[in-house]
């Protein structure tokens, strides 16, 4: 695999035809491709991630590696699971300059772990679930303002969401979401600012969009997408979700237009689907999120074209100013024109009127 850095790239390589596989760097050109791990090299790159954007951590099998692109800089820290049973290290995170991840040491399963680079600093967070052996498995969702978010079976609560400072007594269980020993299964991460979204189960309204501040009063269902106890489905993660204006794009599925594009800022009204690119119960599936000045580009099928690139971008609706009027007043018209040509709906938001079309 190569592993973009920087100005650089890492990869493993052979110099010579039957040596071992070594730890390279490449800045695109002849002198500046170069060995970096001389030393007992590592024999393959099996996850890698900046940390502090300064030193990069990667694991061969259960040895942790550091480099920070120099030869001198390139050195193992520590074989973390002497056994070789369980599960090799991954979801590696970086949490303001620390390495979190999950793996298992062989005997405590797989738990949480972080690391600062030194074989001292290199520890279980803490042993959460002391049962379930090697078949116990953490899920690093990601990081912010501070914490690290993961989810977590104690063999208590099933997999809940849980955080982290990187202490023991910081470890903690946010929210038993489905109560009892049955698990709320979190998966999928994205945050505006100290919010973060997650997607969850409650047993009752299935998997749908969630929120917290890291609290367990601040932990509660945005909105249920699919109304009742079916699946929305929201997907969060990097490639199908992006955050623009404090507003959290994403697609997921109403049970009534399929999987399409959805928007919320972290209210119940505020959460509503943004267009319906095939329509019907069919899917556009959004994915391939990005954001440039404040235009989202995506990926999406409508169903004639097939996939293809979507622009979502700013539009101005027009329509001429509205005089005070009184409930017993006759029905008008208000005309309305979008800058993009689609057709505007309206609706009326508060107050006795009704509206049916563009008739109030």
């Amino acid at each position: 695999s190569l592993y973009a850095v920087g100005k650089d790239v890492l990869f493993s390589a052979r110099a010579l035809s039957g040596e071992p596989l070594a730890l390279w760097k490449s800045d695109g050109t002849e002198e500046g491709t170069m060995e970096l791990s001389e030393s007992v090299p590592p024999l393959t790159i099996s996850s890698l991630v900046a940390v502090s954007g300064e030193r990069l951590f990667a694991f061969n099998r259960w040895t942790l590696w550091v480099t920070d692109k120099t030869q001198s800089g390139t050195y193992e820290v520590m074989n973390v699971n002497p056994t070789g049973l369980g599960f090799w290290p991954n979801n590696l995170m970086d949490n303001n300059g620390t390495l979190f991840f999950a793996t298992s040491d062989g005997i405590n399963g797989t738990e949480l772990w972080k690391s600062d680079g030194t074989p001292e600093g290199t520890r279980m967070d803490r042993d959460i679930n002391q049962n379930l052996g090697n078949n116990h498995c953490i899920k690093v969702l990601g990081a912010a303002d501070g914490w690290l978010y993961f989810s977590a079976n104690d063999d208590v609560h099933g997999f809940e969401l849980w955080k982290s400072d990187g202490t023991e007594s910081g470890t903690t269980m946010i929210n038993d979401i489905w109560p009892g020993t049955a698990s709320g299964n979190i998966s999928e991460f994205n945050h505006i600012g100290n919010t973060i979204f997650f997607v969850a189960d409650d047993g009752i309204h299935g998997y749908e969009l969630w929120k917290t501040d890291g609290t367990e009063a601040g932990t509660v269902m945005v909105k249920d997408i699919w109304s009742g106890d079916l699946s929305s489905y929201p997907t969060l993660s990097n490639r199908y979700s992006t955050v623009t204006d404090g507003v959290l794009y994403f697609a997921a599925d109403d049970g009534e237009h399929g999987a399409e594009l959805w928007r919320t800022d972290g209210t119940a009204e505020g959460t509503y689907m943004m267009v319906e690119i095939n329509p019907g119960a069919s899917s556009s599936s959004p994915m391939e999120m990005a954001t440039s000045q404040g235009h989202i580009f995506f990926t999406a099928n409508d169903g004639v074209h097939g996939r293809e690139v979507w622009h979502l971008g700013h539009q101005f609706i027009a329509f001429e100013t509205l005089s005070d009027r009184i409930a017993t007043e006759n029905a008008f018209e208000i005309d309305a024109t979008a800058s993009s040509e689609l057709e505007v709906s309206l609706e009326i938001i508060s107050g006795p009127a009704t509206m049916v079309g563009n008739t109030v």
